[in-house]
Order: structure tokens, then C-alpha cells, then sequence
């Protein structure tokens, strides 16, 4: 079975396969690049209170976020009134391990599911 996967994917997944008696081959298809600050239309929107939401499809984006976040000029900040919704379990854990309310997680774990937690969160 052909995995591709993440660079910094955690190792696992292809673990699991073989214990199911396949046989898996991991191939990085695509790097993860973090920002290093927001865009300043970014930035300006979190700080006028125009952003009601802010989603997050994996702990990586989470963590690029975070770190984009932290070092945009001017200290941007999430205020209360911004809901997080996460795809899953994971990029929820990631996102309260840095210090995030999570208003909801999509389940099933999928773009249409976040698509649902963002229509219950709202509704």
C-alpha cells in the first residue's frame, strides 16, 4: 500500500498497516512550510473583530498559526468572541496544548464535518 503522507507526518500509520499484513511504503508528498507572521489583512481583520471563526485542519496548521500568531508585529491576539473548530481529536488537543478554547470539533473528521461544527457553533 502506498502512504503518501506529510513530511512531518508521525510515524504510525504505515506500522498499522503492516499489522494488518500489508505491506506499506511511506512517500513524503508534500512539505509543510509554516508562515512566519500573518498577512497584514489578517491582522487587520483580528483586530477590528471582523473574524468570527478561525478552523484548523491539523495540529500543524494549529502550530503555524500559533507561531504566525506570536511573532505578527503588534501582538495579535484571539479574543473571546472568535470560535476555533477543529477537524479532530488531534488538532483540538493541539490546539488547548497552546492555550485555545476549542468551540467544536467536526465529526465526522472531515471538511464536511468541520463544515457541520461550524453550522452548530453558529446555528
Amino acid at each position: 500500500m502506498l502512504c503518501p503522507r506529510a513530511d512531518i507526518a508521525p510515524d504510525g500509520l504505515e506500522a498499522a498497516i503492516e499489522s494488518k499484513g500489508w505491506s506499506a511504503t511511506r512517500v513524503d508528498a508534500y512539505r509543510t512550510r509554516l508562515a512566519r507572521r500573518l498577512p497584514a489583512e489578517a491582522c487587520a481583520a483580528l483586530r477590528q473583530g471582523l473574524v468570527d471563526a478561525v478552523t484548523f485542519t491539523s495540529a500543524s496548521t494549529v502550530r503555524g498559526f500559533v507561531s504566525a500568531l506570536d511573532s505578527t508585529r503588534g501582538g495579535v491576539r484571539l479574543d473571546g468572541h472568535v470560535k476555533l473548530v477543529c477537524i479532530g481529536p488531534v488538532s483540538a488537543r493541539e490546539a488547548r496544548a497552546n492555550g485555545m478554547r476549542v468551540s467544536a470539533v467536526a465529526s465526522p473528521h472531515t471538511i464536511e464535518g468541520l463544515v457541520a461544527a461550524l453550522e452548530r457553533v453558529f446555528g
